[in-house]
């Protein structure tokens, strides 16, 4: 499941590594987002890309 919260002080970065373990051969995420804060994930559209995170985001959606 979800585990949290997690938090930064206004500042500081934060960053949430999240594994996916489990014998299973296929892994699904099974996550859901709070359609009353939907509106959160489309205010980081617009955002520039970290940088120095090692990998680059998918640009599929």
């Amino acid at each position: 499941g979800y585990h949290g919260p997690l938090a930064a002080a206004p500042g500081y970065d934060n960053y949430y590594l999240n594994v996916m373990a489990g014998p299973d051969e296929e892994r699904v995420w099974l996550i859901s987002d709070d359609p009353a804060h939907g509106w959160v994930r489309e205010e980081w559209e617009d955002l520039e890309f970290d940088s120095r995170l090692p990998y680059e985001p998918s640009k599929e959606k």
